[in-house]
């Protein structure tokens, strides 16, 4: 009965196998047109009637691909052209002269750049693009779905380069190069035409095409050609990965091994698993129900189990698999460009990438940061995925960016020129997928100003930044007032089809929200960028065209609290529309002043502890300036800054101390009313009678910040039972960063270890430095047990904060009664470099080995330098390394 299951399964098998042979058959036609596809070296479409491939009118579906030719670089990769010479494949460049080019460059394990006589390309993501350089005057390149660099090139020297992303169009000028010397992507675009450009939205002044029939008809071919592939490799790749079960699994060939003393029978056995092995990887991956979607790298280790099996079989079985396992990315590929509203969270092919990588030595591939940028934009255009959804993609991307990393420096400004250009197109869809997608790239923008570390820097960002919000606030604007807004009766109103019969706004879920937030955001960065102009660029104001771009973003930000109002309180608005041009002028007035006056700074100030109020003394007019200008006394020295009523923010601060200036907190901005919610909150963590109480107290705010000694709060913070723990310097740390240590290390990471690996506050010395915490450790000790004597050790090192890990740690034994360094006092380096938090105390303990062993090998006499390898199991003193065996 096994016998006759067993040939039941194998006859099952061979029909999978030869239905799978049917994609391997030049003449099998995947469409009503005769075209076949051929997966035995990749993935390549053939003429049925002669299985030729380059050089054919390749007909499908009534469309031909160019006739003049296409060169062919990977089974997925290659480039149609039009005109001669013909492309040029050398090495891992392509170079091109004059013609119409449209590249595939879909291959991930495939590194190809273009090269013409005036640029030169590089992707930096898979995706397809468009050259036209037959007029050496303009030359076109439009990426579809690829993010490229394009180095603008002068007698074969780079001028400068520039980022074109997906859906972007570079008209592109040679001769303007001489004005581009590293210039930047908004200089390159004052030059040449930089903009987003949909396909899918009909425009009569298409820069691509023009009136340009030949490239107009060579391009739609072309993008024709891969809608087809697309469509029909979904057919394909789903036939291959749905089949039935009925496939002979790895626990048949268990329960009869003893069939497999025939060889051929065993290959077709490993042949089968492999597949099947790859459809469980597709539908593991593609799956919506997390019950049944299998662990990606479970399903890769089974390749790999499957392809170590081939191996002991026959090395050639083994090339076979490497090969069918490519295929399934080739095929894989394609397929997914077909999908829409599945494809930006689909990760099988990358899968089968990650597969192919695991199993072929010598494969490394790293997908880049944009992989999924050119993915929705392969989906919107290959996929039929519309506008919405491409918004609803776009801003999930933008979200993870804020979520996953801030954008490296020299990809911002590229990366928001390309946010500012899709948000300001004409045909921009408002909605709140929009606006959101505009809010992340104000905090985005806001991550990155945080990164720069000079004012020269800060300065020249501004007129970018902008710039850029005043594009993006001004084409949202006139959106929002076409989709919801008409003129009528004099005024402007909400559409009737957006009111409900109360005449009460009835816009789309979420819009006013979104919204409301937008413009909050706008204005919170703008208010504190101009802080920030006029206390540290006070010098640079007479800039014209900071002061332009300025005054642009103000205008365009009116313009949306104005629509804000509306939306928000709509009854108000109506209300005002109501009234004549003098009554809705007119407002009450205050009788009071409207700004503080002196005695009101004075008496704000009066509540801090030190402070000398009757000396405060405004010396400038707040009219002119925009700031108040103080002198006041405290403590007995005189301090000096500017004060903006507003948040109660100071900068520019300096003090006399001993007759001799401080201006160490000059460039610091500092909110007031920020740090006192800050001290507040952690003055509620500490009882009064607490000594360190009085250093969270708002009121000694100007004492603790500038003039206190930390010395004696280190004592105060430090365990009694640690009295004798050598100090970090911690007395050098201002109140901020012992608020910060407290709250994110004291409280939070530490507490998890603190009972294995005791840190406090006086092993902790921490400082910002390059705009990151850099925190030094020193002083920690902690007792080390095993089957022999216990070691007393004393650790010191780094933490990376953004990490939660340990980094270059070293430690130091010493004598466990009187704490006296050991060995020479040599300070013992430990490996691997960074240790996460939560396996400090687990590699802690795995030293008790090495120590033993350090300790045996050198009692009579001292080691110079010493390094424990936790990753290798050596231990390495003075150069000589030595095998440690764990105690079982």
């Amino acid at each position: 009965m096994n016998r006759f299951l067993f040939l039941f399964a194998i006859l099952g098998f061979s029909g999978f196998l030869a239905y799978f042979s049917l994609f391997r058959t030049p003449e099998r036609a995947l469409g009503s047109a005769a075209v076949g596809v051929d997966i035995s070296d990749g993935v390549r479409y053939v003429k049925s009637s002669t299985g030729s491939i380059d050089g054919q009118d390749l007909s499908f579906s009534g469309k031909t691909i160019p006739k003049e030719g296409y060169l062919r670089l990977s089974p997925i990769s290659g480039v149609a052209y039009s005109g001669s010479p013909a492309p040029k494949l050398v090495e891992k460049s392509v170079s091109i002269g004059k013609g119409l080019y449209f590249f595939r460059l879909g291959d991930v394990f495939q590194d190809i750049a273009v090269e013409h006589a005036d640029f030169r390309i590089k992707t930096l993501s898979r995706g397809n693009f468009y050259v036209d350089s037959r007029n050496p005057e303009l030359l076109k390149i439009f990426s579809v779905s690829a993010l490229l660099t394009i180095d603008l090139l002068d007698s074969k020297k780079t001028v400068t380069t520039a980022y074109v992303f997906p859906s972007t169009y570079f008209g592109y000028v040679p001769s303007y190069n001489t004005q581009l010397k590293d210039a930047d992507i908004l200089r390159v675009s004052t030059v040449n035409t930089i903009r987003y450009l949909d396909l899918e939205t009909p425009e009569k002044d298409n820069p691509v095409f023009g009136n340009d029939t030949e490239a107009s008809a060579f391009f739609q071919e072309n993008i024709q050609f891969e809608r087809f592939q697309a469509a029909e490799f979904k057919k394909a790749y789903e036939t291959v990965f749905r089949l039935s079960d009925n496939v002979p699994s790895s626990d048949f060939a268990e329960e009869f091994g003893w069939y497999f003393l025939n060889k051929e029978k065993k290959s077709a056995i490993l042949k089968g698993k492999l597949l099947r092995d790859l459809r469980n990887l597709a539908i593991g991956e593609r799956c919506d129900d997390s019950k049944k979607c299998q662990n990606a790298n479970l399903g890769i280790s089974a390749i790999a189990d499957t392809l170590a099996k081939m191996e002991l079989v026959d090395p050639q079985l083994r090339t076979f698999g490497l090969a069918a396992i490519r295929q399934a990315y080739y095929l894989s590929y394609y397929e997914a460009l077909g999908r829409s509203d599945t494809y930006f969270r689909s990760k099988t092919s990358n899968a089968f990438v990650s597969a192919v990588v695991r199993t072929t030595p010598g494969i490394n591939v790293e997908y880049g940061d944009y992989a999924m940028l050119s993915e929705m934009h392969a989906a919107h255009y290959y996929g039929n995925t519309d506008a919405s959804k491409l918004d609803e993609y776009l801003s999930a991307y933008v979200r993870s960016l804020l979520s996953g990393k801030v954008i490296r420096k020299t990809e911002f400004l590229p990366f928001s020129f390309f946010l500012k250009e899709y948000l300001g197109r004409e045909d921009l869809p408002i909605s709140r997928t929009t606006l959101d997608i505009a809010f992340f790239l104000v905090s985005v923008s806001n991550e990155y100003y945080a990164t720069l570390a000079s004012d020269d820097q800060r300065f020249s960002i501004l007129t970018v930044l902008y710039y850029t919000y005043s594009k993006i606030a001004d084409r949202i604007r006139k959106a929002t007032a076409a989709e919801f807004l008409e003129q009528r009766d004099g005024g402007e109103y909400i559409k009737k089809e957006f009111v409900d019969e109360a005449d009460n706004p009835s816009l789309p879920d979420g819009f006013v929200d979104s919204f409301d937030t937008l413009v909050k955001s706008f204005d919170s960065s703008y208010a504190k960028k101009q802080r920030e102009l006029y206390a540290s660029f006070l010098r640079k104001t007479s800039d014209k065209k900071i002061s332009d771009t300025s005054t642009l973003l103000d205008k365009s930000l009116k313009g949306l609290r104005t629509q804000l109002s509306i939306f928000v309180d709509y009854g108000a608005y109506k209300q005002q529309l109501s009234l004549d041009e003098a009554s809705r002028q007119a407002s009450g007035i205050i009788l009071e002043k409207e700004l503080p006056d002196e005695e009101e700074i004075r008496e704000y100030f009066s509540v801090f502890n030190g402070v000398e109020a009757p000396s405060l003394l405004v010396k400038n007019d707040y009219a002119k300036d925009g700031y108040y200008d103080i002198d006041v006394t405290i403590n007995s020295r005189n301090f000096h800054f500017r004060f903006f009523w507003d948040n109660h923010v100071i900068e520019n601060l300096t003090f006399e101390n001993g007759g001799e200036k401080v201006d160490t907190f000059v460039h610091a901005s500092v909110s007031l009313d920020e740090k006192k919610e800050l001290y507040q909150k952690q003055v509620g963590m500490i009882k009064p009678e607490d000594p360190r109480y009085s250093f969270y107290v708002f009121e000694n705010y100007f004492t603790n910040a500038y003039l206190s000694d930390r010395a004696s709060f280190v004592a105060l913070s430090q365990p009694d039972s640690e009295a004798d723990t050598p100090t970090a310097s911690s007395q050098t740390m201002d109140t901020e960063t012992l608020i910060f240590v407290e709250q994110n290390l004291i409280q939070k990471d530490f507490r998890n270890i603190v009972d294995t690996f005791p840190i406090n506050i006086a092993n902790i010395d921490a400082k910002i430095t390059d705009r990151t915490w850099n925190i030094n450790l020193s002083g920690i000790r902690k007792n080390i047990s095993g089957k022999g004597p216990t070691y007393a050790l004393e650790f010191s090192g780094k933490y990376l904060f953004d990490q939660h890990a340990f980094y270059r740690m070293n430690v130091k034994l010493l004598d466990p009664t009187t704490l006296q360094p050991q060995l020479g006092g040599v300070s013992i380096q430990i490996l691997p470099r960074s240790i996460p938090l939560k396996e400090i105390d687990k590699r802690t303990d795995e030293l008790y080995d090495y120590v033993t062993q350090l300790v045996s090998l050198f009692a009579s006499k001292t080691p110079s330098s010493a390094i424990i390898s936790l990753t290798s199991g050596k231990l390495i003193v003075d150069g000589v390394e030595y095998d440690v065996a764990a105690s079982q």
